[in-house]
């Protein structure tokens, strides 16, 4: 078993696991901005009231901010996964994590 393989293993799954979280997070603040703009576009031709407009912004912004926090939490569950996987290999002997495939499969359950 080879530690710098090993290693890299672990790398590619960090990288997996920053770049779900941050697609995550853009596409929820994308999204949360595309329904502002139309409602607020709405508001500003006079198609909404006031109260039209805030209440299904207020709404949305709060789902938005839950599937934040919900991925903020996925993310720090990965991390502590990764954090086990750092450990194995830091032992003496080292552990073989096994093949890259079954890390992110296991990655991604966490």
């Amino acid at each position: 078993m080879d530690i710098e393989t090993e290693r890299m293993k672990i790398g590619i799954a960090a990288d997996y696991t920053t770049t779900v979280y941050t697609n995550m997070l853009v596409l929820n603040m994308s999204f949360l901005i595309t329904v502002f703009a139309i409602l607020f576009g709405a508001f500003v031709a006079n198609q909404l009231k006031l109260i039209e407009f805030v209440v299904p912004f207020v709404i949305i912004e709060a789902l938005v901010v839950y599937l934040i926090i919900r991925q903020y939490e996925k993310f720090n569950r990965r991390t502590d996964y990764l954090d086990t996987l750092i450990e194995k290999i830091e032992r003496n002997p080292p552990v073989s994590l096994g093949p890259l495939k079954s890390v992110l499969e296991e990655l991604r359950k966490q």
